[in-house]
């Protein structure tokens, strides 16, 4: 979750100020429903609540809600890096930018589990955003205008995935009580010339869908300027964060305990309609619908150390 406020500078320094910390609330819950010598269920729900975003205005200073087009006092953003990213520089290919709220809440549940060299793990989260009101100058004719606030609607997201790996060599994944969740397996013959002993082998495949998208054909508008008989129509109630699913087929080599070797192919189709920016019409004003997504393809080799 970012905040708006915490994008950094290449130096480091917090490229906006922030003039209060974030406030929230956040938990997990676990229960281990089967636990015998060939298998474990594991299921849970966790949630957070975003009290208070951190402030991006001073108090006393002016607000969104009070002053059309000044910054919002605080926002919430949404997005996530398609699952392989290789430094701080990769973009998010689904975003649902600054949305001007006061609070957020978050709940998921999740199940996992293992038979024998078999192994399992799901899990569905949803986030509600409650948007803080927003102060536009609206005309109501060319050149007849006055200050209005308007309350959007609540925006709503989802997101869920399915995954599962088969242990090639017959070792199963551990079940950790102090984390309340699985571990890597443990090589029963770890690699070595001289043993002949090869690790251990795993295939895993994953499903993932993650929709920031919210009202996105909702024509409430306002009108923030007139020229002769054309309007230059807002969508303040529209989020067109995207739509992107991913599909993972992989192969780990656990070489030890302490090393692994991972090879990932990834399907990423991401649907995203142009965002809603203001928009000038003479008649009935229209959202837009040109279509911006894209599919990519992925192949990514990795060494993980493990100490």
């Amino acid at each position: 979750i970012q905040d708006g406020a915490k994008a950094l500078a290449p130096a480091g320094a917090t490229a906006v100020a922030n003039y209060d910390e974030q406030l929230s609330l956040l938990g997990r819950l676990s229960y281990l429903a089967v636990s015998n010598d060939s298998a474990h269920w594991l299921i849970g729900v966790n949630g957070t609540h975003v009290i208070k975003p951190p402030d991006l205005v001073r108090n006393g200073g002016y607000t969104l809600s009070t002053t059309p087009g000044a910054p919002a006092k605080s926002t919430i953003s949404l997005g996530d890096l398609p699952e392989i990213s290789i430094d701080s520089n990769c973009a998010n290919l689904v975003t649902t930018g600054a949305l001007p709220a006061d609070h957020m809440t978050q709940w998921g549940v999740e199940t996992a589990g293992n038979y024998k060299n078999f192994y399992g793990q799901a899990g569905y989260y949803a986030y509600s955003v409650h948007r803080t009101p927003l102060a536009y100058t609206v005309f109501s004719n060319a050149g007849v205008s006055a200050p209005a606030v308007v309350q959007p609607n609540g925006n709503t997201f989802s997101g869920w995935y399915v995954q599962g790996s088969w242990i090639l060599t017959g070792e199963s994944k551990s079940y950790s009580p102090a984390t309340g969740a699985f571990t890597s397996p443990k090589p029963a013959e770890p690699f070595s010339l001289k043993d002949g002993g090869w690790g251990a082998l795993e295939l895993a495949a994953r499903f993932s869908d993650l929709n920031l998208n919210s009202h996105t054909a909702d024509a409430a508008n306002v009108i923030t300027d007139w020229s002769g008989t054309a309007r230059t129509t807002t969508y303040y109630n529209t989020v067109r964060g995207g739509d992107q699913k991913i599909l993972t087929f992989g192969v780990n080599w656990y070489l030890n305990s302490v090393v692994r070797f991972a090879l990932d192919y990834q399907w990423i189709d991401v649907t995203r309609l142009q965002a809603p920016a203001a928009v000038t019409v003479s008649g009935t004003p229209v959202l837009p619908a040109l279509n911006a997504g894209q599919t990519l393809h992925t192949i990514a080799f990795r060494t993980q150390l493990s100490i």
